[in-house]
């Protein structure tokens, strides 16, 4: 079974956002103090509504949405099954070449 992810932007003023986003059950993989927004994986079947839903009561939440950078072809299952993909087709090349 694979987990599937998907990349979230979450924007905030003040410190309590982060702090309770380390608690959560996400993967917080980079936050901007400066900037104000956190970037975070969170599993595609939950969705944007249920992290919406935990941190909306939150002081200092703005918003949540989709990153547009989220490629979801790096999938690293999805990567092996291309890659396995192209070794089939080129051995099957190969022998008709022979």
């Amino acid at each position: 079974m694979t987990i599937e992810r998907m990349a979230f932007i979450v924007t905030y003023k003040g410190k309590e956002v982060p702090k309770k986003l380390e608690q959560m059950d996400v993967n917080l993989a980079y936050v901007s103090k400066r900037m104000g927004y956190s970037i975070v994986y969170y599993d595609k079947h939950k969705g944007e509504k249920l992290l919406l839903k935990e941190l909306k009561n939150i002081k200092g939440f703005i918003g949540v949405e989709a990153s547009k950078f989220f490629n979801d072809e790096a999938n690293i299952v999805k990567c092996q099954e291309k890659i396995l993909d192209t070794e089939e087709k080129y051995d099957t090349i190969n022998e008709d070449l022979k």
